[in-house]
């Protein structure tokens, strides 16, 4: 595959966390063709980072050389905003994607605490 002939192309749009965002990986030989089969789909290994979170992904075969990235987003800054990073080490290609809060009702949230006793360096939950 070519670093220089292939393309990683997402949405410019902004996101928000817990919606799925898709990007497209148009793979192509030195030629600048088409290149990539159905059977190399999970050569791609996407890497999806939301801050310091590796988000889940998954990696489908649209056509020869064409091959669907799709994740969700989990976090925004504590201002609403932020960003997801796509790289894709086997054509040299990288995006960033900005991210912001979904809506949320104030009446409708809560905070749960455990009334368990927790010790220093034990998990809260």
């Amino acid at each position: 595959l070519s670093a220089e002939f292939s393309e990683l192309k997402c949405s410019e749009e902004v996101s928000t966390v817990g919606g799925p965002v898709s990007c497209y990986i148009f793979a192509k030989d030195e030629a600048g063709e088409a290149s990539g089969t159905q059977a190399q789909t999970s050569a791609f290994s996407p890497i999806v980072m939301n801050g310091a979170l590796q988000l889940d992904m998954e990696v489908s075969y649209v056509a020869d050389g064409l091959f669907k990235v799709e994740f969700v987003p989990m976090r925004a800054r504590t201002d609403g905003f932020g960003q997801v990073q796509v790289e894709v080490p086997m054509i040299g290609k990288g995006a960033t994607l900005p991210t912001a809060a979904g809506a949320f009702s104030l009446e409708h949230s809560a905070i749960e605490c455990s009334s368990a006793d927790v010790g220093a360096g034990d998990p809260a939950f």
